[in-house]
């Protein structure tokens, strides 16, 4: 038993590989990044200029590169920038 519960302390403590992209363009409404992944209507994490993440979704996909329409305000994203996937999808 000590082994599972040792096992399941790891398991806790383990930070996943989470692919992530680079935030090519910035604009009020729309941001294009490239190399995250992340499948259509998929929540992803942009990093901001001031330390904080600006929450987007994926609402178009050509290729390699995702257009993000910003759930929040994008002043402080700026072009490469990492981008993050969170696997989620938007809950209305």
């Amino acid at each position: 038993m000590l082994a599972i519960s040792r096992a399941r302390d790891a398991l806790r403590l383990a930070r996943p590989l989470v692919r992530t992209g680079t935030l090519e363009d910035v604009t009020p409404f729309l941001l294009r990044c490239a190399g995250v992944g992340a499948g259509l209507a998929e929540q992803v994490e942009v990093e901001a200029t001031e330390g904080g993440t600006v929450r987007a979704e994926v609402v178009a996909l050509r290729g390699d590169t995702a257009l993000l329409l910003p759930l929040g305000d994008a002043r402080t994203a700026a072009p490469g920038g990492r981008v993050r996937r969170t696997g989620r999808r938007l809950e209305v």
